[in-house]
């Protein structure tokens, strides 16, 4: 099996990491703790951010002493899908690949330096300019699998005969919600969830053949 799997959102909490760094640039509080925030995908400006703080703390990203991809969160539920997928990788059976969009000094160094300090070994992190370029390259990979938090990619990703939508708050509200059912695409609470999907169904096949 070729499994592609996101990191920000499936894995790392950008969402709760970049807040925090936003609040240290500029004082302002977000709500943290509340299991509906944030409900979209551009929530900084949305909770009084100004275009320029914004841009002030993506561009604190490029500084070699920032480190911000290295140290962000797992995110929570996430916390045993990275022993899972670290399993799956000892069997040598599959190919495992992180697809992400990451911008920032040496932002695929850091993530396999995140990924190796969740205890996987070896991880091959591949990086995209844009969002919009990862289905070009999960189908160049002949993937599989694929664990993604953003409707869009997932949809662009027709090729792929499993797919699995991370639940969040800011991609419960999509407009393309028909639009994935009728893919074939199945809402999961956590990347632990769709692993284990994934894994009942090798068992029922091999049972059955």
């Amino acid at each position: 099996m070729i499994i592609v799997c996101d990191l920000d959102g499936c894995l790392a909490d950008f969402t709760r990491g970049f807040a925090a760094l936003l609040t240290r640039q500029t004082g302002r509080v977000f709500p943290l703790e509340d299991p509906n925030w944030p409900g979209c995908w551009d929530w900084p400006q949305l909770y009084g951010c100004s275009p320029l703080e914004e841009q002030t703390a993506w561009a604190l990203l490029q500084r070699p002493d920032v480190q911000f991809w290295r140290h962000l969160p797992v995110v929570p539920g996430a916390e045993g899908a990275l022993p899972m997928l670290q399993a799956r990788a000892d069997l040598g059976v599959d190919d495992l690949y992180y697809l992400t969009h990451r911008p920032g000094w040496q932002a695929k160094q850091q993530s396999e330096q995140w990924l190796q300090a969740q205890g996987i070994q070896h991880p091959t992190v591949i990086v995209v300019p844009e969002s919009r370029c990862k289905a070009a390259i999960v189908h160049a990979l002949g993937t599989t699998l694929l664990i993604e938090d953003k409707p869009e990619t997932l949809l662009a990703c027709d090729q792929v005969p499993q797919r699995f939508l991370v639940d969040a708050p800011h991609n419960r509200g999509s407009v393309l919600a028909k639009a994935l059912r009728v893919a074939g695409v199945r809402r999961v609470a956590s990347v632990v969830e769709a692993l284990a999907l994934v894994r009942g169904r090798e068992l029922t096949h091999a049972q059955q053949g």
